[in-house]
């Protein structure tokens, strides 16, 4: 029976003679047989258990080692980009900021000048994080940040577009919600990629509403920012955070904005969800800890 395997089986011990001490060694025996069996099994599974760790901290590794070779390329080519804009960059920012000193503010013109100097700025802010983005030069400056008027300021520099390609604007801004930790400029570069991103999805389809809403889930703040475009597909939507992403979908050749968002709201300790579904828009929402 043991070299079956089955070190339960005992045999009866009666007596007190050579035959029953013999009996009663082999079972102790068997007994002894049965708790190794139960220790090397316990050992199986602590080493299989060890083994698939091992085996998640090699895969996540070879997937640090893909992502740094990616930064690595986007390092490369935001240097080249930031030198190339931030040249003509400075003297468009600098002739405006000069307008603008002209200007009184009552002036039909100025608000339009006010705004060609935010999205210079904005401009500014995207190649330098560029650079940031790839080899993290620079810490994020978190601190208390109205989400509210975060998101007010990019629908106000957004307002001209979206009017224009016909889509439905519908704010629902929680009165309640507290202040987030997060830098400022940093969150509405990110806003401004996921309209974007919205209103290019929405391009081709028949109903255009976009819709923003700010409020609190499980003690933290959240901003969704949701679209009635043409969705995601299942088979690419892990990868839209990746740079340079891109298919031949019109909806995610978006290069680097999906990505510097994530970089972005992750560095501020909070997370960048989305869902969506092919032909049924898509939902993406900003959670980002309370102040």
């Amino acid at each position: 029976a043991y070299g079956r395997g089955e070190l339960e089986r005992r045999v009866r011990v009666e007596g007190q003679d050579e035959l029953s001490e013999l009996g009663s060694t082999f079972n102790r025996m068997g007994e002894e047989l049965e708790a190794a069996r139960a220790r090397m099994l316990r050992w199986n599974d602590d080493l299989r258990v060890r083994v698939e760790e091992a085996t998640a901290e090699l895969r996540a590794a070879q997937a640090q080692l893909v992502e740094a070779q990616k930064l690595a390329a986007v390092g490369q080519l935001g240097a080249g980009v930031a030198h190339e804009i931030n040249n003509p960059l400075a003297g468009i920012l600098g002739n405006v900021q000069l307008l603008l000193l002209d200007r009184a503010s009552g002036d039909s013109d100025f608000e339009t000048l006010r705004k060609i100097e935010q999205s210079a700025k904005r401009c500014k802010d995207i190649t330098q994080n560029l650079l940031r983005f790839s080899q993290q030069r620079e810490r994020p400056d978190l601190r208390p940040v109205d989400l509210n008027s975060v998101v007010r300021d990019a629908l106000s520099l957004t307002e001209n577009q979206t009017r224009g390609e016909g889509i439905d604007l519908v704010t629902e801004l929680s009165t309640t919600a507290p202040r987030v930790k997060a830098d400022p400029g940093h969150l509405s570069q990110v806003v401004l990629a996921l309209l974007s991103n919205a209103r290019t999805a929405m391009i081709k389809t028949p109903v255009k509403r976009l819709s923003l809403r700010t409020g609190e889930r499980d003690g933290m703040c959240i901003l969704e920012v949701e679209d009635t475009g043409k969705g995601i597909a299942e088979n690419i939507r892990p990868r839209i955070f990746e740079p340079f992403f891109t298919t031949k979908d019109v909806w995610s050749n978006v290069g680097l904005g999906l990505s510097v968002a994530w970089r972005i709201i992750t560095e501020a300790g909070g997370t960048l969800e989305v869902r969506s579904e092919a032909g049924q828009g898509a939902r993406f929402t900003i959670v980002l800890p309370r102040a």
